[in-house]
């Protein structure tokens, strides 16, 4: 499959400092990309739930969401760098690692992992809808 490359999204911060990447609901089988400041991640549906990973190449910083996405494997439209989804190992040069995130669910709102919200909690509205 190769993904949509008008599926781009905008993270929102949640009240507890999670970055919510996606609502739960609108994860399909078309891979997503979501920005938030300076940052960029490629979402797409695992067989275990959300895959989460850096949204640009290591290699060549080039959106992964233009790559194709088969099963368990990303590979870059651009150099033809194969990225193993489950250990982010490249299958065709052992020098590039794809970063990988965890997530946990908060609100039906996929967000970063639970290791470390970006920002301190601190009063905030709750994210109330998705733009």
């Amino acid at each position: 499959m190769v993904a949509d490359s008008g599926r781009i999204r905008t993270a929102q911060l949640l009240a507890d400092g999670r970055l919510a990447l996606l609502r739960e609901e609108d994860l399909t089988d078309e891979v997503v990309m979501v920005i938030y400041k300076n940052g960029a991640w490629a979402v797409a549906r695992g067989a275990d739930g959300p895959v989460v990973t850096e949204g640009l190449c290591p290699h060549a910083k080039a959106p992964l969401i233009e790559g194709e996405w088969s099963g368990s494997t990303v590979t870059c439209r651009r150099h033809g760098l194969r990225f193993e989804l489950a250990t982010g190992a490249c299958q065709n040069n052992p020098r590039y690692r794809l970063r990988r995130f965890s997530t946990i669910v908060v609100n039906g709102y996929i967000c970063l992992g639970p290791e470390r919200p970006i920002a301190p909690a601190a009063p905030m509205e709750e994210v109330s809808r998705w733009p």
